[in-house]
């Protein structure tokens, strides 16, 4: 029952940051000239094809995954600023605007970046400023950059750069007094848009299936101030799986929970039971998600703990008041993380669901209803995607009722999940290389991209998503 999704991690727009242009990403052989200069030290080796070179990922993992790298062998005899450059197709900077160029480093130890755009070496014509980056803190690791660059104040019109230089460290000190040998140092994934902000990894959560009522409820189950008291934690009475009352829009499924909220019940009263120990990762908001069929509409409320009662480790009360529908079902989604005072994951094994959390305090809730109420809910599970199913499903499991899900498998393939019907599938490196032009059928479907990166851009129809590794 378990899956693991990137479910659509970043909805994103293709418009959002305007056009995304690559400028290299090493997977073919430089477009032109390439070399170094300050590296050994002197300014004479420009065409340097021993020192910048096109070679294997020394880590395919992080945010980059794909098989081909740049590496820069600086020389402890280099001088400080020695750097890398190379031919690259025209790029435009249009007048007046600030583009963001993307950089992926990988180093063996944190310091300055700089980068700059001529229109020719040596002896250029038109050329940016130096921009540095400074933000570089991960060693040997993967590592995105960002620079905002633009035409210097001196230029009118458009800059046309055919030349990318980088100084990969970029430290105002002579590096035989800082290095005690020659080091590598690799770089990645350039390309220039207009966001100015880095891609960094980001987990994927795993989409669990908490309980969707088909079988008996796994361990013990209960209520809690229904009716009005705090004992009857293990009452199976009014808290029962049952046929499903409304086999119809969202959930067609056979069974679900049904609890008998209790007119002479406490206005929080609640069902809670037993769930396989999940793991709330740490410093992630993770999203629980439960389809309601109520004959009123109120806030619902959800909180996961250890162990009932007096808990050791429970998140906070989470309360949704977006319930709209009557007699008809609804999912409603629940943004769920970690209590602040914890370091670490949280495991939780109790789930506890108010399913009609009205304080109307001092008022009784015998003064608000007629009649004991009939609860149904259904179909609980955990995710990152804050988004609730809206549209009527093709199946009853929750890892098969997503509108268009995607993920990346181990082995590098994107797998496309796409219920309702055929449609047409275009794939884009972050760098705007396209990987993947094709129609895919309703269903599961897998693309296999012509190579191999760590952030994707995925376009089915009209709709666009941001996939990381």
């Amino acid at each position: 029952m378990k899956k693991i999704t990137l479910l659509l991690l970043v909805m994103f727009s293709l418009a959002t940051y305007g056009q995304t242009v690559s400028v290299f990403d090493f997977e073919s052989d430089f477009p032109g000239r390439w070399g170094t200069n300050g590296n050994p030290a002197n300014q004479g080796g420009f065409v340097d094809n021993v020192n910048f070179s096109i070679v294997d990922n020394p880590s395919i993992s992080g945010i980059n995954t794909s098989a081909k790298v740049g590496k820069f062998h600086r020389l402890k005899s280099g001088l400080w600023w020695a750097l890398a450059w190379f031919d690259i197709n025209p790029l435009t900077i249009g007048d007046g605007k600030t583009k963001y160029l993307h950089i992926s480093v990988y180093k063996p130890l944190a310091s300055d970046v700089c980068i700059q755009l001529k229109d020719k070496v040596p002896g250029p014509t038109l050329q940016t400023a130096e921009v540095k980056n400074t933000t570089q803190t991960k060693v040997n690791e993967w590592q995105e950059l960002v620079f905002a660059i633009k035409n210097p104040n001196t230029h009118t019109g458009d800059g046309i750069y055919k030349i990318l230089e980088v100084k990969p460290d970029f430290v105002n000190s002579p590096p035989s007094g800082r290095l005690e040998d020659d080091i590598d140092i690799y770089f990645d994934n350039i390309y220039v848009n207009d966001d100015p902000n880095p891609v960094v990894p980001v987990e994927p959560i795993e989409e669990i299936i908490i309980h969707d009522f088909e079988s008996d409820f796994p361990g013990r189950s209960g209520t809690n101030g229904n009716p009005g008291n705090q004992a009857a934690f293990e009452d199976n009475v009014n808290f029962t799986v049952v046929d499903n009352p409304s086999v119809s829009g969202i959930n067609k499924s056979a069974k679900v929970g049904k609890f008998q909220r209790l007119k002479s019940g406490l206005w929080w009263a609640l069902t809670w039971f037993d769930i396989e120990p999940l793991t709330i990762k740490a410093g992630q908001t993770h999203y629980l998600h439960i389809s309601v069929y109520k004959p009123l509409a109120s806030d619902v409320c959800i909180q996961l703990k250890d162990k009932v009662p007096g808990p050791t480790l429970q998140t906070a009360e989470v309360k949704n008041s977006t319930q709209t529908k009557i007699n008809e079902w609804q999912e409603l989604v629940f943004a769920i993380k970690n209590p602040n005072t914890l370091t670490g994951d949280g495991i939780y094994k109790i789930l506890e669901v108010k399913p009609d959390f009205v304080n109307n305090t001092p008022a009784l809730v015998s003064d608000r209803l007629d009649n004991d109420i009939d609860i149904y809910f259904d179909n609980i599970y955990i995710n990152g995607d804050p988004n609730p199913v809206e549209s009527t499903p093709t199946s009853t499991k929750a890892s098969e009722r997503r509108d268009i899900k995607a993920w990346i498998s181990s082995d590098g393939d994107i797998h496309v999940e796409k219920p309702d019907s055929s449609g047409w599938a275009k794939l884009y490196s972050a760098n705007g290389i396209l990987l993947y032009d094709s129609s895919i059928p309703a269903g599961i479907s897998k693309i296999t991209p012509t190579s191999k990166h760590s952030v994707y851009i995925l376009k089915i129809n009209e709709k666009a998503f941001k996939l990381l590794q």
